[in-house]
C-alpha cells in the first residue's frame, strides 16, 4: 500500500504517548500494553525496541493518527496484498484468523481512500467498486475471505465491523457464529451450576444437577455433562482442588542443567523409610529416617545417612559424607524443614555450611516440584524396600503387613532377634549396597550412549556421567583429612572468662587463653560430640588458639597422700571407738571382754603357723614383724585366700587352718573393716598393708 496509513500501522510506545485515550508518558504506555497483553513486533533499524499495531488503539487515538498522517504525507493509496495483521489469538482457528485479517485490511483500505471525502463516501465508492467488478484481484480475494463464504458486501456490514473493532478490538472482527465465539458463550445456568459444583467435597455432576433442578431451568443431564467437560481441566477443577493440587494441572518451567558441572548443586531431602528395622539402641522395630544428597548434574547420590529422625545431626552427617566422598558443593538447594534450617547448619561463622563456603538456597513452600531431582530419587528406597519382608508401604497387602508386624515384634520380645527385621548394622550395609546399585543404574535425565558401535541407545548411569566429567578434566573439591577434622566439628560462639570457656555444662580451661589476654572476648569453640574431654578454641576469624581441657584448672584441695593418711587415721579411730563400745556392751551383758578372749592353738597349729610364715615370706623382702599374733594370723590367712582365688595349689592343712581362722570373731571383725574401707576408698588392701594399718590402729 502506497498511502500514508499503510506505512503507519505500527507505532512505538514513544509515538503512542499523549494520543487521545492513551497515557501521557512512554513508561505508562509500556505498563498499559503489558497489562492488556498487546501483541508486538521487534522494531527494525537503529535503536531497536518494540512496535504495536494500531488495531489495538482506542478510536480517538486512531483518529488522531489518521489526521496526523494526512497532514504529513498527503492522500490516496493503493491496497497491498501483504498488509500485516495482528498475530493470531490462541483461541481462534486458522480460518477465523484469515477472516479477521481480511476484514481488518478492508477497513484500513477504506480509511486510506477516505482522505478529504470522508469515510461515508469512501465506503460508498468501495461498495460500488465491488458491484462493478473494478477491484484489483488482491482486494477481491480479501472481500471473498471477509464475507466468510457469503456473496456481496453491504455498507451496513462495513460500518458494523468498524464499530465493533473500535469498541472491542480486533477480535470483534471474528465471525459471530464461529466456533471460538460458541465456545466463549456460556449458558445462563452454568455460572450457578459451577458455583455449587466447585466445592472441596467434590460432588458429582448428577448430585448437583438434582440439587438445582427445582431452583434453575436446567437442560438435560447429558447437556450439563458436556458443558462441564468443555470448561477444561483447570476451569472444571477450580474450587474442587486447592492451589497446590491445581499446580499439577498448570503449565510449568523445565529447568536445564546444561550450564552446571558436577558438585555445583546438591539437592538433599529426608525420607521416612517404608520398611522397619531394629532400633540401634533398644532393638525394637521402627522406621528409620534416611537423608540423601543428590548431585543435580549427574543424578548421582553424593552422600547419605540414616538415623532415628530427620534432625540437624543427621543432615550434618549426610553432608559430611557427601563432601568427603564426592566433594564440597557450591550450592545446597533444600526445603525449609527443621533438619535444614537450624543453628548447627546455617548459623553465620559457626554453621557448617558457612565454614564450608556453601551457599544455601530454599525452594518455595509446598513446591516440591522445584526439587524433582531428589523427589524422584526417593524411588531408590521405595523400590529397595519392596524386597524386604518388613515392608509397610501403603500399597502393601493389609493382611500380609499385619502378619509381618506381629511376627517381628513377637520375635524381638522372645529372643531379641527377628527373621523379619534387620539389625541396625546390617541395615546400614544394605543401604550402602542400594546406593551403589542406584548409581550404576541408567537414569532418564542423563544423555544417551551406546555400549558398542552397533548397540542400542541407553541413558548413562550416574557413575558414568560422573566419570565422564572426571575424564574431561573436572575434579571435585574434597577436603583433606586434617580439614575434615576441622570442618565437620560443630562450632559455637562463647565468651572467655578468666581462661575458661563454658559449653554444654562443662568448663574448659587453658593457660594460653590467659596468656593471650582473651578474657571477655568472643571465640569459636569446636567440640567433638563423642569426646567431651577437650575442645578446640579459635578466634572469630577461625585461627587456632589452643586446646582447652575439661577441668584444666582443677587441683586437689590437699595432696592425695595427705588425704589418704587422714582417711586411714579417721577410720582407725572410728574402729577403736566401736571396739570400746562393743566391750561396754559385753560387760553389761556379763560376757567376757575381747581382751580376755585369748585364742588357744594346739602345738601342731603353732608349728604349722611358723612354717607357713617362713614359706610365704620372701627372703629378699622380709615382711614386717607384726606387733601382735592376730595381725600375723590375719595377714597369713589373706595370703592363703588370694592363692585359692588365683587357682594355686593349697595343702589341706592350710585350708583347715584358714577355716579355723575365718570362724573366729576377731577375723570376722577384720573382714568387716576391710570391706568398709573398700566401699569408702574404692581400693582393696594388700595383706601386708592391712596388717600394718591394723597394727597402727
Amino acid at each position: 500500500m502506497n498511502g500514508p496509513l499503510a506505512r503507519q500501522q505500527w507505532f512505538t510506545a514513544e509515538e503512542l504517548a499523549g494520543l487521545p485515550g492513551m497515557p501521557g508518558t512512554k513508561r505508562n504506555v509500556n505498563r498499559l500494553v503489558q497489562r492488556e497483553n498487546w501483541t508486538y513486533r521487534e522494531r527494525q533499524g537503529r535503536g531497536g525496541g518494540r512496535e504495536y499495531h494500531s488495531v489495538w488503539l482506542p478510536a480517538a487515538a486512531k483518529q488522531a493518527l489518521l489526521e496526523r498522517s494526512l497532514r504529513e504525507a498527503g492522500i490516496g493509496s493503493e491496497v497491498h496484498a501483504e498488509l500485516p495483521a495482528p498475530p493470531p489469538a490462541p483461541h481462534l482457528t486458522e480460518a477465523e484468523v484469515q477472516v479477521r485479517a481480511a476484514r481488518l485490511q478492508i477497513l484500513l483500505e477504506i480509511e486510506a481512500r477516505a482522505g478529504r471525502r470522508g469515510l461515508v463516501k469512501a465506503e460508498e465508492a468501495f461498495i460500488a467498486a465491488i458491484a462493478a467488478g473494478e477491484l484489483t484481484p488482491e482486494l477481491q480475494q480479501l472481500v471473498d475471505v471477509a464475507n466468510a463464504r457469503r456473496k456481496g458486501l453491504s455498507r451496513r456490514t462495513i460500518r458494523r465491523w468498524r464499530r465493533d473493532s473500535e469498541i472491542e478490538g480486533a477480535d470483534a472482527l471474528v465471525p459471530k457464529d464461529s466456533a471460538a465465539r460458541r465456545r466463549e458463550a456460556s449458558p445462563p445456568w452454568l455460572y450457578a451450576f459451577m458455583k455449587r459444583y466447585s466445592r472441596p467435597t467434590k460432588p458429582s455432576v448428577r448430585q448437583v444437577y438434582e440439587e438445582l433442578q427445582e431452583e434453575l431451568a436446567l437442560p438435560t443431564l447429558r447437556t450439563v455433562h458436556r458443558a462441564v467437560a468443555n470448561l477444561g481441566a483447570i476451569g472444571r477443577n477450580r474450587g474442587r482442588l486447592g492451589p497446590r493440587e491445581l499446580k499439577t494441572l498448570r503449565a510449568y518451567t523445565v529447568r536445564t542443567t546444561d550450564e552446571l558441572l558436577p558438585g555445583d548443586v546438591y539437592v538433599p531431602d529426608g525420607h521416612c523409610a517404608d520398611f522397619e528395622v531394629q532400633h540401634p539402641q533398644h532393638g525394637r522395630a521402627f522406621r528409620p529416617e534416611i537423608v540423601t544428597f543428590i548431585d543435580v548434574k549427574t543424578r548421582r547420590v553424593a552422600g547419605w545417612s540414616a538415623g532415628i529422625a530427620e534432625s540437624a545431626w543427621l543432615v550434618t552427617d549426610a553432608l559430611r559424607r557427601a563432601c568427603c566422598d564426592s566433594g564440597i558443593p557450591a550450592i545446597v538447594y533444600s526445603d525449609r524443614g527443621a533438619g535444614f534450617v537450624n543453628h548447627l547448619l546455617c548459623s553465620t561463622a559457626t554453621g557448617q555450611l558457612d565454614r564450608l563456603g556453601i551457599l544455601q538456597r530454599y525452594s518455595l513452600p509446598y513446591n516440591s516440584q522445584a526439587r524433582g531431582v531428589i523427589e524422584r530419587a526417593h524411588s531408590l528406597w521405595i523400590r529397595a524396600g519392596r524386597t524386604l519382608p518388613a515392608y509397610v508401604g501403603r500399597d502393601m497387602d493389609r493382611e500380609a503387613r499385619q502378619i509381618a508386624y506381629k511376627r517381628g515384634r513377637r520375635d524381638i520380645e522372645e529372643t531379641g532377634k527377628s527373621r523379619v527385621l534387620m539389625p541396625w548394622e546390617e541395615f546400614l550395609a544394605w543401604a550402602q549396597a542400594q546406593v551403589d546399585a542406584y548409581n550404576a543404574r541408567p537414569q532418564g535425565g542423563l544423555p544417551r550412549v551406546r555400549d558398542r558401535a552397533d548397540g542400542p541407545l541407553r541413558h548413562m548411569t550416574p557413575d558414568e556421567a560422573w566419570q565422564a566429567h572426571l575424564e574431561d578434566g573436572w575434579a571435585p573439591v574434597t577436603p583433606t583429612e586434617e580439614e575434615q577434622i576441622y570442618l565437620f566439628r560443630p562450632h559455637e560462639l562463647r565468651v572467655v572468662d578468666r581462661g575458661q570457656v563454658r559449653i554444654h555444662g562443662h568448663v574448659y580451661f587453658s593457660h594460653e587463653l590467659e596468656a593471650g589476654d582473651w578474657h571477655g572476648r568472643t571465640v569459636r569453640v569446636a567440640y567433638d560430640i563423642r569426646d567431651a574431654s577437650r575442645v578446640w578454641v579459635k578466634d572469630e576469624d577461625g585461627r587456632f588458639i589452643c586446646t582447652a581441657e575439661v577441668g584444666g584448672n582443677h587441683a586437689a584441695f590437699f595432696p592425695a597422700p595427705v588425704i589418704e593418711q587422714a582417711r586411714e587415721k579417721r577410720a582407725a579411730a572410728r574402729l577403736k571407738r566401736l571396739e570400746a563400745h562393743a566391750d561396754e556392751v559385753r560387760a553389761e551383758a556379763g560376757l567376757q571382754p575381747p581382751a580376755a578372749q585369748v585364742i588357744q592353738l594346739t602345738p601342731e597349729q603353732e608349728s604349722r603357723h611358723r612354717e607357713l610364715v617362713e614359706r610365704l615370706t620372701a627372703p629378699a623382702q622380709p615382711a614386717a614383724q607384726p606387733q601382735n599374733r592376730e595381725d600375723g594370723w590375719y595377714r597369713d590367712a589373706r595370703r592363703i585366700e588370694e592363692r585359692i582365688a588365683a587357682g594355686e595349689a593349697v595343702s589341706d592343712d592350710d585350708r583347715d587352718w584358714l577355716q579355723q581362722m575365718q570362724a573366729t570373731p576377731w577375723f570376722q571383725a577384720r573382714e568387716a573393716h576391710r570391706r568398709r574401707r573398700e566401699a569408702l576408698f574404692g581400693q582393696e588392701e594388700t595383706p601386708a598393708r592391712a596388717g600394718s594399718t591394723e597394727a597402727g590402729a
